[in-house]
């Protein structure tokens, strides 16, 4: 069963978007790392993929926990919407 964008995600203003539908898979994880390391706390990413971003996001949770949080707003089965909100200016070393 799809999940459905709720309206109010669909009107949010994200700082950034990545689309990465339109990129390589070998480049999908470095550019969302690149993309989610110039977010400041407050800022958010809508990320669009076509495929189930388990893995995605698997290594944000580990390697970044609790500085970013995901809420998954669509799930398939052709089209995946999360936002990513960074929560603090920490990263991992």
């Amino acid at each position: 069963m799809a999940h459905t964008v709720p309206k109010s995600a669909l009107e949010h203003q994200y700082t950034a978007v990545l689309d990465l539908r339109v990129h390589d898979p070998r480049e999908r994880l470095p550019l969302l790392e690149l993309t989610l390391g110039a977010l400041t706390p407050g800022e958010d990413l809508l990320l669009v993929t076509d495929a189930e971003p388990e893995r995605l996001r698997g290594h944000i949770h580990e390697r970044y926990a609790g500085v970013y949080t995901w809420e998954q707003l669509e799930s398939g089965p052709v089209l995946w919407r999360a936002r990513l909100l960074r929560l603090s200016p920490d990263n991992p070393a």
